[in-house]
């Protein structure tokens, strides 16, 4: 039987991921319901005013993730942007239709296979983002 000491935990092959940080980060998905509910952007496009704070919000983890340097960004990325999409779906699921702002689209309740394919996209996304954030954090244990 071994026992773990601390200098054995901070020796470990894949250092701990800091989960408050990873949630942070999927909170920002918050930011794309915010924007069309109070109306932001109303003459763009809903599909170019979408790709627009997606590309935003990444920007914004990029930085962070820049500035915070986890041991593990793109693991960090993957998991926020799991996060992301779970936020995303609930508001599209709950909040926005009691919220009115589903554009008298039927949802997400009726078209089932749109959250796969929303959930798909931006995990293809968000892998594309990780992998430039692991780039982007070099000398650290990955």
């Amino acid at each position: 039987m071994t026992y773990s000491t601390p200098d054995a935990v901070q020796r470990r092959a894949h250092p701990r991921l800091a989960w408050p940080f990873i949630a942070g980060l999927g909170a920002l998905a918050l930011v794309e319901p915010a924007v069309h509910a109070l109306g932001l952007f109303e003459s763009v496009h809903p599909a170019a005013r979408h790709f627009a704070v997606l590309a935003a919000v990444s920007g914004v983890w990029l930085a962070l993730i820049a500035y915070v340097r986890p041991p593990r960004p793109f693991v960090t990325v993957v998991l926020a942007g799991v996060c992301y999409v779970v936020v995303l779906a609930t508001v599209g699921l709950v909040v926005g239709p009691v919220l009115g702002i589903s554009d008298g689209s039927p949802g997400l309740w009726v078209l089932p296979i749109a959250i796969v394919s929303m959930a798909s996209t931006h995990m293809l996304w968000f892998v594309l983002v990780g992998a430039l954030a692991h780039v982007l954090v070099p000398g650290r244990a990955r």
